[in-house]
């Protein structure tokens, strides 16, 4: 059985984003035209993962994932919390306009203490059931899209945090879309995250009242996992802006 260190999250393929019916776009600038009505600090926020192999929603920070504070957690209305909904910031410090590279989230290490033997035994079940990530940008749930066996274009509301391949060499759920997972009975937890974010600059639109806002429509667009190498710095996970 394998194991990976994992240094934050990560996923594979591609990305989008769509707006709500309802709710508002946020306008966002740079730090140092920064203010209450056009901050500079873009919120991530991470959200309950679940799976259609399991009827048990686990929160976020139930796995030994980089948990951020939850002290802001935006207050979830009564149909978000029936709903199983628990919304909470994480630890990516985005900042608009501000592209990063290799910008490390943390590290996780693991003995074999009762302690870490639970948290990896969790990880393991969430691979194995493929439990999936919903994150959250200026009110936009992130799709995400890859191709499937057949190289059709299949986009979902969530992204797997892992994936397995079973004792026999079968590669299981997200592990089909990358040829290196295959090794048998190996985990492969996906732990680094590519972030592109796409925003219209209406700097330049008369129509709009505070010239220095700019609206931020952004699309995600995600990342190569790297498993059981050694990440160089030409491979390591990218935050940018077009």
């Amino acid at each position: 059985m394998h194991w990976v260190v994992i240094s934050c999250l990560a996923l594979s393929s591609f990305c989008t984003a769509f707006y709500l019916p309802g709710l508002a776009p946020v306008n966002f600038c740079e730090a140092p035209k920064s203010k209450p009505t056009c901050p500079s600090n873009v919120t991530l926020f991470v959200n309950h993962l679940d799976s259609d192999q399991s009827v048990i929603p686990y929160e976020y920070h139930s796995f030994d994932f980089c948990v951020g504070s939850e002290e802001e957690s935006p207050v979830e209305n009564l149909g978000q919390v029936l709903f199983g909904e628990r919304i909470r910031p994480s630890r990516y410090q985005i900042s608009f306009l501000q592209s990063q590279s290799c910008s490390k989230v943390c590290s996780k290490s693991y003995t074999n203490t009762p302690s870490s033997t639970e948290k990896l035994r969790l990880l393991q079940r969430g691979m194995r059931l493929n439990y999936q990530h919903h994150w959250i940008i200026d009110n936009m749930p992130v799709t995400f899209c890859f191709n499937n066996q057949q190289d059709v274009k299949v986009c979902t509301t969530g992204f797997p945090m892992g994936c397995y391949v079973d004792a026999n060499g079968q590669p299981r759920d997200a592990c089909v879309i990358d040829p290196r997972f295959n090794q048998p009975d190996s985990y492969y937890i996906f732990n680094h995250v590519d972030i592109t974010i796409e925003y219209r600059d209406m700097t330049q639109d008369q129509n709009f009242l505070d010239g220095e806002q700019v609206w931020v429509n952004f699309a995600v667009s995600c990342l190569f996992i790297q498993i059981f190498t050694v990440v160089s710095l030409l491979n390591c996970a990218k935050l940018l802006y077009k």
